[in-house]
């Protein structure tokens, strides 16, 4: 029979936690615990709702959506990490932008 679709998450998580078993650290406070709860949480309704915004729209209305999070990410990487971007990659993200923008309105 053909691979479920909905097993391929437990099946690359079970691929993984070898290596995540052998580099895990332990929160050591319960903030830490709280934030790492908090990341999965928030990482599951981003996913959540992605696939839920599928089942409403069609992927080319959404996909501006996924490029506007490279906009969102180098504003965090700038103010959480002071990582300013360089010019090369401010172009590449540029491009990319624009052709996803260039393929949701002409495509």
């Amino acid at each position: 029979p053909p691979f479920p679709k909905h097993s391929a998450g437990p099946v690359q998580m079970g691929r993984l936690t070898p290596f995540a078993a052998w580099t895990w650290q332990t929160p050591e406070t319960p903030l830490a615990w709280v934030l790492l709860c908090a990341i999965g949480a928030f990482a599951w309704a981003g996913h959540e709702a992605l696939t839920r915004a599928h089942s409403h729209a069609p992927a080319s209305a959404l996909a501006p959506f996924g490029y506007s999070f490279i906009i969102y990410l180098t504003i965090a990487s700038v103010v959480f990490f002071a990582d300013i971007p360089t010019p090369s990659i401010l172009i590449g993200a540029t491009f990319i932008i624009l052709g996803g923008l260039f393929s949701w309105r002409f495509g």
